[in-house]
């Protein structure tokens, strides 16, 4: 209201004082809602920016490191007998770029490249890189060599140097590198060439004693290793001998150890490829392959062809007859009536199974080699 003046009153002016100090305080309260919204933006922002830095440098990681066990990986699969006794013990190939599928790491590049660290142990290094991330992928692997195996035995017997071993029977150690008839089925034209240049400047031995690590040892791995990786498990005391079931050869039980003297039976090509744990009695029968034990192994009245490989003591006894090369790293016992026939053909075809002859990595590896 207005006095009689045309004034405004009192009351009047009071609330207009009231109202623009309200109005006042205001704008403030929402610069500094704003300032605090900005700040919070802003370190949201940050923060997101941080976090997707490090998930594309986590991803970068993990697509180095992938590509990395793929080019081991591809190594692996292309180690070929073809270079391999051109490169030196400890010696490198060259780098090479490994193709990488887009399933693998997207925009990685990958190298693999072999080190040989003895004559049948191998590294194959895998290198991969993503962005700026880079990584390195080592494996361990043992590569078999069927004919070099047969060849380099100096022996038809290799015993330990300290064990008790008595010869009474016939070890024919004259020309290793005939074939029977019927023969095994397998070339052994490479193993005939290898023994004849090896055998113009030194003799073979009949008998040769070495350390018993290194006798008990198929290659360059020890028992316990070939044997967990050989599929045939035998144990007790059992009679080797083809088995025929419905017209074909069967392997059920793990005896059948195929057909050694007939070529044209149907357990002809059947073998064992294995062996047993604790001690292994074989009483009579015949059979073929590779036989690994890692205690003592008795043959009685057992017509045997291939390689028997024991980290006991290996008995052949009655009218036994062993065809190929034995190894026993607690010695020999060789009956009067039983005899041991080298022949590097046959010890190449016993090594020669897919289980030991591609490269496999040794789950024992050193730490230093990286796994």
């Amino acid at each position: 209201m207005l006095d009689r003046s045309g004034a405004p009153t009192c009351d009047q002016a009071a609330g207009r004082r009231t109202g623009s100090g309200r109005r006042g305080l205001v704008l403030p309260a929402v610069l500094v809602m704003l300032v605090a919204l900005t700040l919070m933006t802003t370190a949201a922002l940050t923060l997101a920016r941080f976090e997707y830095a490090a998930a594309q440098a986590g991803a970068h990681h993990a697509g180095a490191r992938l590509a990395a066990e793929y080019a081991a990986a591809d190594a692996r699969s292309g180690w070929r007998t073809t270079w391999a006794d051109s490169i030196p013990v400890w010696g490198r190939t060259l780098r090479g770029r490994v193709f990488l599928p887009a399933l693998v790491s997207p925009g990685a590049q990958a190298e693999s490249q072999w080190t040989r660290a003895s004559r049948r142990l191998w590294i194959a290094r895998g290198t991969g890189r993503s962005g700026s991330a880079r990584a390195e992928a080592t494996q361990l692997f043992w590569v078999s060599d069927p004919v070099t195996e047969a060849v380099t035995r100096l022996a038809v017997a290799s015993v330990g140097t300290r064990v008790p071993s008595v010869v009474q029977g016939t070890i024919d150690a004259v020309d290793l590198h005939r074939v029977p008839v019927p023969g095994p089925d397998y070339d052994c034209a490479a193993a005939t060439v290898a023994f004849d240049s090896l055998v113009a400047t030194r003799a073979r031995n009949r008998v040769q004693r070495l350390d018993s690590a290194a006798v008990a040892g198929l290659g360059a791995l020890p028992l316990d290793s070939v044997l967990a990786r050989l599929p045939d498990r035998l144990a007790g005391s059992g009679t080797p001998g083809p088995v025929v079931s419905l017209g074909a050869c069967s392997a059920q039980g793990g005896w059948n150890w195929g057909e050694p003297a007939d070529s044209s039976h149907v357990c002809r090509k059947q073998r064992v490829t294995g062996g047993a744990v604790s001690s292994l009695h074989v009483q009579g029968g015949r059979g073929q392959g590779l036989l690994v034990a890692l205690s003592d192994v008795t043959l009685h009245d057992v017509d045997f062809h291939g390689l028997i490989v024991t980290g006991g003591r290996l008995h052949v006894t009655g009218t036994s007859r062993v065809q190929g090369a034995v190894q026993a790293a607690g010695g020999l016992h060789l009956g009067s009536r039983a005899s041991l026939e080298g022949s590097a053909c046959w010890v190449a075809w016993a090594l020669d199974v897919p289980m030991l002859k591609p490269p496999y990595r040794i789950a024992d590896a050193p730490e230093w080699l990286g796994r």
